[in-house]
Formats: C-alpha cells, structure tokens, sequence
C-alpha cells in the first residue's frame, strides 16, 4: 500500500506518464495480473482509452485486458453491483427535485425566507443543485444547524436562508431514510461495501485529470489506498507546489495552484490517518513540454501569463529578440476585453481578416474557435457570425452521429445534394476529400442549392442564391399535406 504523487505544469506529461506504465504492464501480460484502474472524469473517459489503445499499437497490443477506464460514478455502480444484500433504490436528479418539492410544500409553514419564491420555477431547480453540492462534500445537518446557529448570533443577513436550507437538507435526508440513495450518495455507499470488492485487491490506480476533488472523492481515494497495492495520482502544479506537498507544508491562497495544493493535502492528511506510505512526489518540468513541443509560443504564454507583471501586448520590436519571453510569443495575439462579448467581437473580426487579407488568405474550414464552455458563448457568437455572413457549425448543434444520420436521411429522402455535400463538408466521406478542399467553404449547416427536390427550386437552374433549408421543409411538408388532403 503506498500512495505517490506525480506534479507538473500543463502539457508536462503526467498522462503520458500513466498511459506508459499501464501499457507497459499490459504488454507485460495482457490477462494475469493485478486490476489497472484508470481513474478520471466522467468526460474524459472515452478519450482516455483511445489514448491508450493508441500507445498499446506500439506495443503491438490490440485491447486493454486487465485494466479499466472509470470515473467515480462508474466506480461507485461496479462496486455496488458487486456488493452482496440488497441495495437502496438510487434517486435520478429529477427524482431528486421532486421530493423536494413535496417537502416544500409539507414544511412551507416553517420557512422564513424560501416560502416567498416557492412557486418560481427555478427555484427547486436551484436548492436541488444546492443539496447536490452539500451532499458532494459530505456536509452533515449537524454542522449546518452550527453554522446556523452562529449566523443568527452575528445577525449575519443569510441566517433565514441558512435556517431554511438546513431544514430542507435534514428533511430531505430523512426522506431518503434507507430504502433511498441520491445520486450524489452512491459515492460513499460505495465507499461503506468497498471491502467486498474483491476485484480491487491489489490494483494498481492511476487517478489523472483532475483539478480538484470532493470530500466525497478523497474520501474513496483514500479507503482505496488501503485495498489497493499501488495509487498514483496526477495533479497540476510547479517544482514549489512539489516541495510544499513532499514536506506537507500549506501553499499561499495567493498561489496559481492553491487549489491542488489544498486536494492534496487533504488526500495526504487522510492517507497519514489510514497509515498508507507516501512516496516521494515525482515532478515532471520537460523543457520544452510535450504539449507544446511544436508551439513554442503556448509554452512561454502558459509559463508566463499568470506572472506579475502579466504579459498582456505583443510589441513587434520585441519579434527578434529571443532572449525575451514576450520576444518567444511572435504570431501569438492576446486581446483583452472588458466582457464576453468583446471577446466574441474580436475573434470575429480575426476571423474576417484572415478570410480578405491579400497575402496568403485562409479559408474558413481553416480556422476553429475553442472555449473552455461554449454554453454562454453559443448565442452571442451565433448572431455574430450571421452577422458577418461567416458559415460555422458548433458541437451544441448536434453530435457527428447526428449530424451524419441527418445528411444520411437528407442524401436518400429529400435534398440529394445538400445532404451529399454536408457529409463531405464534416468529412464523413473519403471520396474526393481533396478536391473539396479546395473549394470555396459554403454554409452546408443551413442552406441548400438549388435542385429538383427542393420545392422552391424545382426546375430552376438559373443559379438563383440559397434557401434555407429550414424553410425549404416546411414549404414541403406544407406541399404534402395539402396534397394529402386533396387526395
């Protein structure tokens, strides 16, 4: 039983780092021998065994044998499946609000502030995601009647609202009694039948992708370490965080990573307590890192850009000079804006440039806008890109899958043409891939030509401009109906 740590900045290769030992262990011997555990994000799951499969070629390994990519979740429903006696009935998120609904209604009377906004609509919607939160970092009623308590002896504003959330959240665990389970619960359930998960004996563990953990999560981390033989964990961090971590001292709030600094003490204040050995953590700062290997510029920017004072502009007379951080960012903008949609605005008119300058101009399939979340992007960029007549198409539209069944559905049934192009636009098609980009990009996500299929355009080959595809269906599923009635 023994625990290490593996640190490093972005792209320094803490996941290659793991995949190379897994794969390692499984050219070993692909059958026999100790569980390999894969531990990450519940949406890095997929992409994690790609990569492994694709690091297992080299090995001249063609599946992953004994080792297991899982989140918590998937880890927490493998134990439980595992576990003998029965089993409380797990509760879905909406299972979840509607029971608090119910309790609403039963302790209305005894609710000071939360009574006023009941009826909102998205009010349960919120203290649901609030009794998630709580039940993620194992808060129990007794410490939030404390809190409650001393808020009313501060007259702190937030007691009537601390009152009320108290008395839903004891309300709601009593509801769920034994014969229930939330979904954020499964997880320490899983925890209290660990030790009947045979399987887990003596695994090896790579826990990689994570930049912060729950109480709920560190607190399985932790009961794992004293089942399994070996637990690696891959954290962000710098040669100081690597210090502070080895010797348990407490980084700055003020640190750029403060965060992992305090998940891993944490995990390191519990694995003491459980009297697991801890390793010598294993700091990995490559120069020039992975990642970054053929972008330089990525590299200095992201060493660079937290520092005070921050590198904010990209002077030209600084391009030749190499000795010079900024001096290293030639070709890299960085812009700052004062909000979201200043920011939009600025990729936009990027874009545009790049699209009518003279020399060596791009075409749009050449370019790509990345966020870390696109939800409160979605919009702001859609009307910004219509505005500027730029065809796009976004991941929230619809899923490759969706999108290929879709133009699948148009090519045989209703737009020929237009469902043809739009798989050879997304590259769902081999055929001709290089004659087609070299044409100029068109809308494909939302027009289409003219063709004898589309209503509008029956017979017309005077190369009238595009239609809306939205529009062309309704107009032909207006057309069938009326002659359906006519028939």
């Amino acid at each position: 039983m023994s625990v290490r740590l593996i640190t490093g900045r972005a792209g320094s290769g803490k996941t290659h780092w793991c995949q190379s030992r897994v794969c390692a262990e499984l050219a070993r011997n692909l059958i026999d021998g100790p569980r390999l555990i894969m531990l990450v994000p519940e949406q890095a799951a997929l992409q994690m065994e790609r990569g492994l499969l694709g690091m297992l070629d080299s090995f001249s390994v063609k599946a992953l044998g004994r080792c297991e990519v899982l989140s918590f979740r998937r880890l927490a429903n493998r134990i439980l499946k595992d576990a003998a006696g029965p089993s409380p009935i797990p509760l879905t998120a909406l299972g979840r609000q509607m029971a608090l609904r119910l309790l609403i209604s039963r302790h209305r009377k005894s609710l000071r502030e939360f009574a006023k906004v009941a009826e909102r609509g998205s009010f349960v919607r919120e203290i649901s995601r609030g009794i998630g939160e709580l039940l993620q970092e194992s808060v129990s009623p007794e410490q939030l009647d404390a809190t409650v308590l001393v808020a009313e002896e501060s007259a702190d504003p937030t007691a009537a609202r601390l009152h009320d959330a108290a008395l839903l959240y004891r309300a709601y665990l009593e509801y769920l009694g034994d014969n229930r389970v939330d979904p954020e619960g499964v997880l320490d359930l899983a925890r209290a039948r660990l030790a009947s998960a045979e399987w887990l004996r003596n695994a090896h563990i790579f826990v990689d992708g994570f930049a912060g953990l729950t109480r709920q999560q560190v607190r399985m981390l932790v009961e794992l370490s004293s089942v399994a033989s070996q637990l690696n964990i891959a954290l962000i961090g710098d040669a100081e965080n690597a210090t502070n971590s080895s010797d348990g001292r407490t980084a700055s709030m003020l640190s750029l990573f403060a965060r992992t600094q305090q998940t891993w003490q944490a995990l390191r204040r519990g694995f003491l307590d459980q009297g697991v050995t801890i390793e010598e953590p294993l700091h990995l700062d490559p120069s020039p890192p992975p990642r970054f290997s053929t972008t330089p510029q990525l590299a200095v920017l992201e060493r660079n850009l937290f520092v005070t004072p921050p590198i904010v502009h990209v002077d030209d007379r600084f391009a030749t000079d190499e000795a010079s951080p900024v001096g290293k960012l030639a070709g890299l903008r960085i812009v700052r804006a004062v909000d979201r949609r200043g920011e939009v605005e600025a990729a936009v008119r990027c874009i545009v440039d790049f699209v009518q300058r003279e020399a060596n101009p791009l075409r749009y399939r050449d370019m790509a806008i990345i966020v870390r979340d696109l939800a409160p992007y979605h919009d702001i960029l859609s009307a910004s890109l219509h505005e500027h007549g730029i065809p796009f198409s976004s991941t929230v539209d619809g899923r490759p899958i969706t999108i290929l069944l879709f133009s699948w559905f148009a090519a045989c049934f209703i737009f020929p043409a237009a469902g043809g192009w739009t798989m050879l636009w997304f590259g769902f098609s081999r055929a001709a891939s290089q004659a087609f980009q070299l044409m100029s990009p068109i809308p494909l996500r939302t027009t289409c030509w003219p063709s004898i299929s589309c209503p509008q355009h029956t017979g017309s080959v005077d190369g009238r401009g595009p239609c809306r595809i939205d529009e062309c269906l309704d107009r032909a599923n207006r057309k069938r109906s009326i002659e359906s009635l006519a028939n």
